[in-house]
């Protein structure tokens, strides 16, 4: 909330996102979360140019901004790569750790497979709140090679069952039912609902959460349509089959911008480029010619692996194990190109917020988030060249800097590529 200088108030929804591309589905998100919440206004926190599970984003980060606004949003922030390309749980907590350090949010919205907001809220509480009884059951699971995720699943399962947390009554008894419980916590929006409610936790935040059930097809997946909707994942599949149908799924104005987009530079769809930098820091990591953050099991696996010939999936199915996921494998193969110290994301809130654009008819917003930072000695980054000017401690600098490497990284793996130093001179979009 915040209240301009004619006296009004404003309410504010934040909601946490990839727009990878921004579709329809998410404009939806944006009128929904303000209905819901009855907030009319509404920030953004974006992943910039790499998204979640460690692939590149299709479009850079300054024409996903320009989309969220054309599609609603008020103002949107950057989440730095080192939350964006992280597991769920970093993900999630810096999504709400930034949206808590603007001072102005009150409520955050987010999609759901189920819109099952209490039982989130109840998965949360536990996870948040780390039972002994539960800590067994999830050692024990990854003690037995399960992957994280499986793990926590069956160590929750059994902990909510045994204690019977989530209450008996008729109206949750279906959480009682394994099966429904499993396929639950498999859901993606459904367990980043639970991470964003136990980072509220974390931060004792005054932000209410809210759900919104998601239209067509779940988060990752394909093949499903409905009408107007449908995933992102699939929206990319059909632009990088050039199947024009995928105009069909994304509002007028940002089809525009984007196809124009496309006509300057190709998709960023896993290019070439990427699996020869993989190559090349192979062979330097082998040599001893660099040193790798990531001394485990993984590292060694990606060393002694044939990767000559190698095609980025095949690299992935070379370093498949049973309990690691594609998206970590993938993960885990960005931070070898952009090594990063998680150190600075977990349960860290981000040393600064960087502005990525910005309606003009909402200047009192941008105001009110400055001063909130100011008064938190928090800086808001607007234009990239002044960050040396504007971060002081140590910790901010090598956060940022660390996202610069991020942004070089894209900017060479875009056809054409964009200059060195190309993100120096970005400003935020203004709409």
């Amino acid at each position: 909330m915040y209240i301009d200088p004619e006296g009004k108030v404003h309410h504010v929804c934040g909601i946490v996102a990839e727009f990878n591309p921004f579709h329809n589905g998410h404009a939806y998100l944006i009128q929904q979360a303000k209905a819901l919440t009855g907030c009319d206004t509404c920030i953004i926190v974006m992943s910039g140019n790499f998204v979640q599970d460690g692939s590149c984003s299709i479009v850079d980060k300054y024409t996903k901004t320009k989309l969220a606004l054309l599609g609603g949003s008020d103002l949107v922030l950057e989440l730095p790569a080192s939350y964006a390309t992280s597991s769920a749980e970093n993900f999630a907590f810096g999504g709400v750790a930034t949206l808590e350090l603007t001072g102005v949010c009150d409520a955050i919205v987010f999609g759901s497979e189920t819109n099952q907001l209490s039982l989130m809220q109840s998965i949360a509480a536990i996870a948040f709140q780390e039972p002994k009884e539960y800590l067994a059951q999830l050692k024990e699971g990854l003690r037995h090679g399960l992957s994280f995720p499986k793990a926590r699943a069956q160590a929750l399962w059994s902990y909510c069952y045994s204690q019977e947390k989530l209450g008996q009554s008729n109206q949750e008894a279906i959480f009682f039912d394994e099966g429904y419980f499993q396929s639950f916590l498999e859901n993606p929006n459904d367990i980043l609902g639970i991470e964003y409610c136990k980072a509220l936790l974390v931060l004792s935040s005054s932000m209410k959460p809210f759900s919104i059930n998601r239209f067509a097809v779940a988060h990752g997946k394909t093949a499903e349509k409905t009408n107007h909707f449908t995933s992102a994942t699939n929206i990319r599949e059909m632009i990088k089959k050039e199947d024009s149908s995928w105009k069909n799924y994304v509002p007028d104005q940002c089809y525009k911008i984007l196809q124009n987009t496309f006509q300057q530079s190709k998709p960023v769809v896993t290019p070439p480029l990427l699996t020869h930098f993989l190559q090349l820091v192979q062979y330097q990591y082998k040599n001893k010619l660099l040193f790798s953050p990531l001394q485990n099991d993984f590292f060694h696996r990606f060393l002694s692996a044939d990767l000559s010939n190698a095609s980025y999936e095949q690299m992935i199915q070379q370093l498949k194990t049973k309990n690691m996921t594609q998206t970590r494998i993938q993960r885990d193969l960005l931070h070898l190109l952009v090594p990063t110290n998680f150190s600075y994301t977990r349960y860290q809130t981000p040393y600064y917020l960087r502005l990525l654009g910005f309606r003009k008819d909402c200047p009192y917003l941008r105001k009110a988030i400055r001063q909130h930072a100011n008064d938190k000695k928090i800086p808001l980054i607007t234009k990239v060249a002044d960050y040396p000017k504007r971060l002081k401690k140590q910790e901010a600098i090598a956060l940022f800097e660390n996202q610069l490497q991020y942004d070089e990284l894209y900017a060479l793996l875009q056809q054409p590529q964009k200059p060195c130093g190309y993100e120096l001179k970005q400003g935020p979009v203004i709409l």
